[in-house]
């Protein structure tokens, strides 16, 4: 104890750029080293190579066209990342190895990034050895490292825009100018586009940061009506193609039926493995399941979210129970029955992830966490998984989004052992 509060008090004393720049040093540092290792990089197959989105990629630079497979259009993920994906592959080769490294190291910048966000997020939230604390913790948290170097997605860019929105919304002081929210609006749209089940809670954002502010409605029309702008320029293009694809202007993912069937129907186990997908598809009407997939990819989920929302009215009792059994499986497992490479090594997670959610539940008790800029970190835990409870846990990126701020407010209970196990070594030499 008394060496990390000495080597803590050391870096306190660093000017906050140069904090900053260790931090994010460190976080490339741990994950080029990780990568080197175990050669993450060395795919089994096309599919491990960024799965859906790889594909997407790979036809966006040979055929022109977004889609999963030739020739049928699909809305099933956001575009931000399947065109940066694109961008890598026209540059440096589809499917390559120098294509994966490109990736990994993009992915490694965001995670950096996020972490010096999480620093100013916990100086501003808690104090400087807490934010410093929480930086340094994203720095090597091996979940991160996993994430950004052995799996191509759009995890690590999705937590770092968050982060950005709530450092913009926690640090500006009286009422937000017109530009900070066309700001925040702006990359709302841009974190939307790329991973819509941020949508709840990006548009709790501007909302809290007028209201913690107390500012009257009246006065909030403005840098509202630019937060609304801002985020629809940014969104229209991607609103647009869907309305002329697929006759919707929807900016979300559109799988969300197939989702919640998957999740819920009379073969569902609550953990939704691969075996028990396929039971399922094979026991609906033939006649009715050729229909919808014969037309477009909405008409397959539309058919499949009609079975499932008939499924859970005729089934209240067992919708319910499998509720739960989701809701154990997102924060009490490391959900990985999908085809993941390193599913074998995947409890090691565990060995990191209770200790940090025992330590965050030790500031979240805290009735005065629960009011001011902290209550926008606690919604984020409490909205964000709200859609995976009522269709599944299959992988684990569908928790890893909430684990940036489970160790943010993890560093408060640390950085005040560090500050106890300093007090009391001072009363002990006096």
């Amino acid at each position: 104890m008394r060496n990390g509060w000495r080597l803590l008090s050391r870096l306190s004393v660093l000017p906050p750029q140069r904090l900053a720049l260790l931090v994010f040093c460190a976080a490339l540092i741990a994950r080029f080293v990780f990568s080197a290792a175990f050669q993450t990089w060395d795919f089994i197959d096309r599919w491990q190579f960024g799965q859906e989105i790889g594909r997407i990629g790979r036809w966006l630079v040979e055929l022109g066209q977004f889609v999963v497979d030739p020739g049928k259009a699909t809305s099933k993920f956001p575009p931000v990342y399947p065109y940066i994906v694109a961008l890598v592959f026209r540059v440096f080769g589809v499917y390559t190895t120098l294509s994966a490294l490109v990736l990994f190291l993009f992915q490694s910048v965001c995670a950096g990034l996020a972490a010096i966000c999480l620093m100013k997020i916990g100086s501003r939230l808690f104090n400087p050895a807490a934010g410093m604390l929480a930086g340094f913790i994203w720095a090597v948290y091996p979940s991160s490292i996993f994430e950004s170097t052995a799996v191509i997605w759009y995890s690590e860019l999705s937590i770092l825009l968050v982060l950005v929105l709530i450092v913009l919304a926690t640090t500006s002081k009286g009422t937000p100018p017109i530009p900070t929210f066309a700001l925040l609006g702006g990359l709302t749209g841009i974190l939307i586009l790329t991973d819509s089940s941020m949508l709840v809670y990006a548009m709790l954002i501007p909302v809290w940061a007028l209201s913690s502010r107390r500012i009257t409605w009246r006065s909030a029309a403005s840098p509202l009506t630019a937060w609304g702008l801002a985020a629809v320029v940014a969104l229209s293009p991607w609103a647009i193609r869907n309305w002329m694809m697929f006759g919707t202007p929807s900016v979300l993912k559109s799988n969300f039926g197939m989702e919640l069937f998957f999740g819920n129907n009379p073969y569902s186990s609550g953990g939704t493995l691969d075996s028990e997908r396929r039971t399922a598809l094979a026991a609906l009407p033939a006649d009715e399941m050729a229909r919808a997939n014969g037309g477009s990819e909405d008409d397959y989920f539309a058919f499949l979210r009609r079975q499932a929302v008939q499924w859970i009215v005729d089934h209240p009792a067992g919708f319910m129970r499998l509720t739960a059994i989701r809701v154990w499986n997102y924060w009490g497992k490391f959900p990985s029955n999908g085809p993941d490479r390193w599913r074998h090594y995947s409890w090691f997670h565990l060995l990191w992830y209770f200790p940090v959610v025992i330590l965050a539940g030790l500031t979240a008790r805290d009735p005065a966490r629960w009011r001011g800029p902290c209550l926008l970190i606690l919604l984020f835990l409490v909205v964000y998984p709200l859609p995976y409870y009522l269709t599944h846990v299959q992988l684990y990126r569908y928790r890893y989004p909430i684990e940036p701020f489970l160790v943010l407010l993890a560093a408060r209970p640390v950085a005040a052992i560090l500050e106890a196990s300093r007090l009391t070594e001072t009363l002990k030499a006096n």
